[in-house]
């Protein structure tokens, strides 16, 4: 498989670094070829989010790898399993470290697990808060399309972070597994307006939690193109030039935020040397 990943620090003057954080580890197991990957967007409204994006995401990734070596994924269901498991694992830890004070370590989730072999292929991905995560499948005309998502949810205002690590994180959450798909893309809300635009559609149907409003996120022409040059190009080149690109002046003054992405491409024949130590 291919993958790129790529963190470039807002333009806000309130920003002394970047607040986002991405993780990823690849291995084989099992006779197959696995990538465990996260995506974690620190909310600039909390004093450490630095700090609990980077938790957060290595947190996730190490609980899925040591969750995998102790369960057998045989279906969906075992994928699913194995997502809400790691995710509780990852609040739990997560709160014992900071405690009381864990809300100055706020931070989104975008966090999964890709197990593919020669002839089969599934993924599965957890997603709290306004990060976003496309599927995207490769059509005979060489374009893209996207044929999954997740939900992403705003807090009560409509600025405002709907985050893992708050009680909320507990009860609201989206676990979501595909099978028919050739390219995994995740973003923080640093590249809407630049690869999607997002609408509030609804707040929280049952009326238990107010403070939630759903988002319904919809892809734009780029997304696509930057996903065929990815496909296409050298993956060192493309991140060295996609990092002086969203770091340009034109680009900050459509979205002014931190920016991170993970982009995770077809099979390939090769398999990985890694391991679960």
């Amino acid at each position: 498989m291919k993958v790129l990943t790529l963190k470039i620090r807002g333009r806000s003057e309130k920003k002394k670094e970047c607040q986002d954080s991405v993780y990823i580890r690849r291995f084989g197991h099992k006779g197959f070829e696995v990538i465990v990957f996260a995506l974690s967007d620190g909310a600039s409204s909390a004093s450490k989010s630095r700090i609990g994006s980077e938790f957060a995401t290595r947190t996730f990734v190490k609980q899925v790898i040591k969750n995998m070596r102790e369960q057998e994924i045989t279906n969906n269901h075992d994928v699913e399993s194995l997502l809400k498991k790691s995710y509780e694992d990852l609040k739990r830890t997560f709160k014992k470290n900071f405690y009381p004070n864990y809300r100055d370590y706020d931070a989104t989730l975008v966090g999964g697990v890709l197990i593919a072999s020669d002839n089969s292929k599934k993924m599965g991905f957890v997603s709290v808060g306004d990060s976003v995560l496309f599927l995207l499948k490769k059509y005979t005309d060489g374009s893209y399309k996207v044929v999954g998502k997740n939900q992403i949810l705003k807090g009560e205002f409509i600025e405002s972070t709907f985050v893992f690590n708050n009680l909320l994180g507990d009860y609201v959450y989206n676990i979501q597994v595909y099978e028919d798909f050739d390219v995994i893309l995740l973003a923080s809300d640093g590249f809407e307006g630049l690869l999607y635009k997002a609408r509030k559609i609804d707040t929280d149907p049952s009326r238990k939690f107010h403070e939630i409003h759903k988002w319904e996120t919809e892809e734009l022409e780029t997304l696509s193109t930057l996903v065929q040059h990815f496909e296409k190009s050298d993956r060192d080149d493309l991140e060295k030039s996609l990092e002086e690109i969203y770091k340009s002046d034109s680009f900050m003054k459509i979205n002014d935020d931190d920016k991170s992405l993970i982009i995770i491409g077809g099979l390939t024949d090769d398999k990985s040397k890694g391991n679960l130590e």
